[in-house]
């Protein structure tokens, strides 16, 4: 009967019963023929208990194909942190104030003909922004027409910043927020008492806070640094323009959320959070007593003793970042050595949340064998908003992947393996949008369409045995019967179609 481990992972990668992997891999040595091993990183956006369920689910799969398994759960969801954060920074009224004021100004200048982009654009009525529901409008044709305008004028600029700067109700919102905190020498109240504003609580950057706070009157809503924290909304202002000329932009809300959150509270949420994230992958294999690290010995072990097993390794989301530090750590043994020729893997790839960076850095490695990637179209990305079932939703309706690429990632709009946008996207000219050195060879790798390579299925778009998911939504692929069957049937009968 296949043997199934689950192995929960702590801080650094650390295994929380270390033991229980050793007895996993010697009792696949005491077998007469090697196995087929399965080892399993799910999303990102679940915690020990749901990883747990997941596997539990996900087993009976890999076992009614004769294969061993390995789950590796994180004992935290790391993206459940940062869609909690999210959550929590997009119900602050003040964050909701300074977005709708952008989301008036940026609409009126995207609204503009295409002869009128030249001309300085006027901030929209909320008749103008929302419909009769409340709902924001979709300004997606604008958004797509004003690639190539041309930047913010000088003109348009002064006129945003004098109607921020004159906004009395929104420099009192940072005061109540800059209240509502004190500095880490101060007595608790004294920020507050100084200000004279009842004390809203906050997710502010510290840097802003501080700002707001030095020298201030709440008596007369003033406050000496009200003028950087003027200059630094007009910078988002700016920078989110920029973004639609260049053709970066993650649609109206989201691309404002994002860049919102870059200036105001990237200590909260964005590339700090995500950062730990992924070093939390890597540091999984720089000591033996990790779990990467616990397992390329395991399999390596395995190897030596002549039971070198068929592996398989299946990564979900953030698990694909998992994937690309075990493909990168098991060539270095072959390299040196360690693992025979013999060794392969063979990879099937969930929505990864890896950079094309990344996956290019050990796509070429000798070990890995065969991959195949299954992703969401880009229209379904669009719409499976990660605060779903949340009154907050409508400020970032996209996926959990649209976020890491816009916000969590140094780079904005950074291309990920797990979207269809930055495999398919083309300009007015035909040409690809986006044609880097990594995006360039991955492409070239598994093609643009799930129809066209067997390495790439979309969700939806393609179907038989190995090619069928029908997943809607990203976190929904580990729970998808087609995609299940297809990765059952790569375990039984091989990657040949």
């Amino acid at each position: 009967m296949p043997a199934t481990l689950t192995m929960v992972t702590g801080t650094d990668g650390r295994v929380e019963d270390p033991s229980d992997v050793d007895d996993f891999f010697a009792s696949l040595r005491q077998r007469d023929v090697p196995s087929t091993l399965v080892v399993h990183l799910h999303g990102g956006l679940v915690n020990e208990s749901d990883g747990r369920a997941i596997a539990e689910s996900i087993e009976p799969v890999y076992s009614a194909a004769e294969a061993d398994s390995i789950f590796v759960v994180w004992k935290t969801g790391p993206f459940e942190i940062l869609r909690n954060n999210l959550h929590e920074v997009l119900s602050e009224r003040l964050f909701r104030q300074v977005a709708t004021k952008l989301l008036r100004w940026v609409a009126g200048r995207l609204s503009q003909s295409d002869g009128d982009k030249a001309v300085f654009a006027s901030p929209l009525p909320d008749a103008g922004l929302f419909d009769d529901a409340g709902r924001l409008l979709d300004f997606g044709e604008a958004e797509r027409a004003a690639e190539g305008a041309p930047a913010v004028s000088d003109a348009e600029l002064a006129a945003f910043e004098a109607d921020v700067r004159s906004d009395l109700s929104l420099r009192r919102r940072f005061l109540a927020a800059a209240a509502s905190t004190d500095a880490p020498d101060a007595e608790p109240g004294e920020r507050a008492k100084a200000i004279g504003e009842e004390p809203v609580p906050t997710k502010l950057d510290r840097h802003i806070l501080d700002l707001v706070s030095d020298g201030a009157d709440g008596s007369k809503g003033l406050f000496p640094g009200w003028f950087e924290v003027v200059a630094a909304i007009s910078k988002i202002f700016v920078r989110v323009l920029s973004r639609f000329s260049r053709g970066r932009g993650h649609g109206l809300a989201c691309t404002i959320t994002e860049e919102v959150c870059r200036s105001l509270y990237v200590d909260h949420v964005g590339v700090l959070l995500w950062e730990t994230i992924k070093k939390e992958s890597a540091d999984a294999f720089v000591a033996a007593d990790r779990g990467g690290a616990r397992i390329v010995n395991g399999v390596a072990g395995l190897a030596a003793t002549g039971h070198t097993p068929r592996l398989v390794v299946v990564g979900h989301s953030a698990g694909g970042v998992y994937v690309c530090h075990l493909l990168k750590h098991l060539q270095q043994r072959r390299d040196a050595g360690t693992l025979p020729d013999s060794l392969d893997v063979e990879v099937l790839l969930l929505a990864p949340a890896c950079t094309h960076a990344l996956f290019a850095s050990v796509m070429g490695a000798e070990v890995l064998r065969e991959i195949r990637v299954f992703n969401l179209s880009d229209e379904r990305e669009s719409t499976d908003s990660i605060l779903t079932g949340t009154p907050v939703r409508w400020l970032y309706p996209r996926s959990l992947l649209y976020l890491v690429s816009g916000l969590a990632e140094e780079e904005v709009d950074s291309p990920l393996l797990g979207m269809m946008r930055f495999l398919q996207a083309k300009k007015a000219d035909g040409t690809f949008r986006f044609d880097g050195d990594a995006t360039t060879m991955i492409r070239a790798l598994l093609g643009t369409q799930g129809t066209d390579n067997p390495r790439l299925v979309v969700a939806a778009e393609s179907d038989g045995a190995q090619q069928a998911s029908t997943s809607k939504t990203h976190g929904g692929f580990d729970e998808d019967g087609p995609t299940l069957q297809s990765i059952a049937h790569v375990l039984s009968e091989g990657w040949q179609l």
